[in-house]
């Protein structure tokens, strides 16, 4: 008879291992403090537990043996294995160095938006996705980018990017490029973030020699693109995230200038949480013949998101805000108004019901985002 014994280990996932009984019973020898048969400490099995990392590449096991009662025999073991990757982003086609970089990255299992758009765009189509926040779409559309300008080489020309990434606000720009050098760390990806609201100058010095792969707010890219600071002639890989939330600060002109300017033989995806009719006609202007991809109904949360209305009185809304921010489950708090001068008083006396509640938080007030 043999026993099935699972084993968890931190990042390595859960395996299991049938590991047959010795013949005969254990003898009988001394004790120590722990309870072990010191007598029998020193036989084996002949097979030993390995623990082998999900996606099966190279790792170095574990290895244990054990006495028939249960207990640990010797000290632990390395073995050396080596198994071809068979699953996981390897079967959609992304591979070398780039592989490694999403495995330490710790991304092991791709996502539905990730399956259904990284073998189109690595075959060179056009991607129509509507996908919602916390869906995996940067990785969707980000890893095919990096697979393909990774076997460029490092030559590139002044001012150009090879890929743009455009996003609605600085905090989306923020984290797509944190994705990217996760991912990237050892495939020498150069990255830079053009942003409103910061300084121009050290932006300009990272384009100047030419980047791979460049992550915009519209509004800044388009003041560059008018001083002559940034050539997008040579770019083949455009990227819309949330492109509903563009048209919703009034980027779009600037999108559709931005994207006039880029190469004419270039690969776009969009992705948008809904598809209005401008969102439509836009993706109709843009995309040539694209593959449609969806993970979930229009308009429809991530599922990590909890809605709640809360319908309330004008001059009863400080009050419920302070309730809130009360709530010890309340960690992290954003808090929209109308961007109108109407609104800003109302700005001031929530900043300061947030500063009483909560002293040693940081509070940021962004107006007038759009003109940004």
């Amino acid at each position: 008879m043999g026993r099935l014994i699972f084993i968890g280990f931190p990042g390595l996932g859960l395996v299991a291992s049938h590991l047959p009984h010795r013949n005969g019973p254990a003898e009988e020898g001394t004790r120590n403090q722990f309870g072990h048969d010191s007598a029998s400490r020193q036989r084996v099995f002949r097979r030993p537990v390995v623990i082998i990392k999900w996606n099966y590449v190279r790792q170095v096991a574990l290895a244990r043996r054990f006495k028939a009662d249960r207990e640990c025999a010797v000290p632990l073991k390395e073995i050396e294995l080596t198994k071809e990757n068979t699953g996981g982003f390897a079967a959609l086609g992304i591979t070398g160095v780039l592989l490694k970089g999403v495995e330490a990255a710790g991304m092991t299992e791709p996502k539905p938006i990730q399956t259904q758009a990284i073998p189109s765009q690595l075959e060179g189509q056009d991607i129509l996705g509507i996908a919602q926040t916390g869906s995996g779409k940067t990785a969707a559309f980000s890893l095919p980018i990096l697979q393909k300008i990774i076997g460029l080489g490092d030559k590139r020309r002044p001012k150009t990017a090879r890929a743009l990434i455009l996003a609605p606000t600085r905090e989306l720009a923020v984290q797509i490029e944190q994705t990217i050098r996760n991912v990237s760390k050892s495939a020498h990806i150069s990255t830079a973030l053009v942003l409103g609201g910061v300084s121009k100058l050290s932006q300009i010095k990272r384009i100047a020699p030419g980047i791979d792969v460049l992550i915009a707010t519209p509004g800044r890219l388009t003041d560059l693109m008018r001083d002559g600071l940034v050539d997008l002639s040579q770019t083949r890989w455009l990227v819309l995230d949330e492109a509903d939330r563009m048209l919703d600060m009034g980027f779009i002109n600037d999108v559709k200038r931005i994207a006039k300017a880029t190469h004419a033989e270039r690969q776009t995806a969009l992705f948008s949480a809904t598809m209005p009719k401008e969102i439509a006609s836009l993706a109709e202007r843009l995309l040539r013949d694209p593959v449609r991809v969806e993970v979930a109904p229009q308009g429809t949360t991530a599922s990590e998101i909890t809605q709640v209305v809360h319908p309330v009185p004008t001059k009863e809304k400080r009050r419920l805000l302070s309730a809130m921010l009360t709530d010890a489950d309340m960690r992290s708090v954003i808090v929209f108004t109308r961007p109108s001068t109407e609104q800003m008083p109302s700005c001031a006396i929530l900043s300061a019901t947030a500063m009483m509640l909560r002293p040693s938080t940081a509070i940021s007030r962004r107006m007038h985002a759009s003109a940004r």
